[in-house]
């Protein structure tokens, strides 16, 4: 029994590392589905060692996205904040959002 606990505990402290954890929506792939804009959902608390992003602020976390579409839903775990991103927004102005690099996402739904 304690074994088997402290290899959970082992096994979440590399996944999860005290680092950030959210759930978001994804607004846009990118990077051929190695990284997606996001738009963080305020469904759960936001948790992590580093500032946490803020509910509906969008966010830019690479990770491995095949599969996702616009519209999917994801955990975002194991998070730390890689700067910034700037990208081009749909009215041709430039927006700077925070970049997160993530160990670890759980996909939660598929529009």
């Amino acid at each position: 029994m304690i074994t088997t606990i402290v290899a959970l505990w082992i096994t979440c402290s590399a996944v999860w590392g005290g680092n950030s954890v959210f759930t978001a929506t994804v607004i846009d792939i990118m990077d051929q589905g190695q990284a997606a804009l996001m738009s963080v959902e305020p469904v759960d608390p936001v948790q992590g060692a580093v500032i946490p992003p803020q509910p509906y602020s969008t966010v830019s976390v690479r990770g491995n996205f095949s599969g996702a579409v616009d519209g999917s839903r994801y955990k975002v775990m194991g998070c730390v904040e890689t700067g910034t991103h700037q990208y081009t927004t749909a009215l041709g102005g430039l927006a700077t959002v925070r970049a997160f690099a993530s160990n670890h996402l759980i996909k939660l739904s598929r529009p």
